[in-house]
């Protein structure tokens, strides 16, 4: 995985895809990142549980295809909680 600055800066870039109607250009490498960041987790050893729930959260938002709620979660969720695990 990619260091976390360059994790944070591509959630970031997808969160700002979704809000300008870009969602085809994120969802599958925002997956991808997903999938690494809770690998990731689990070889540190962080609180995986508060991830998954942000992950769950977001994967309603897609379902619904509430992209901008999605972006949201990226932005003001998924964003600071990673910033607290790792900065």
């Amino acid at each position: 995985m990619n260091n976390p600055q360059d994790v944070l800066a591509d959630l970031q870039n997808y969160a700002h895809l979704f809000r300008l109607g870009k969602s085809f250009q994120a969802l599958d490498p925002m997956a991808d990142s997903l999938a690494a960041l809770y690998q990731s987790l689990n070889d540190q050893a962080l609180p995986v549980a508060e991830f998954g729930t942000v992950v769950t959260r977001i994967l309603a938002c897609q379902e619904r295809q509430d992209f901008a709620g999605l972006a949201d979660e990226l932005e003001y969720v998924l964003l600071p909680l990673l910033h607290r695990l790792w900065l």
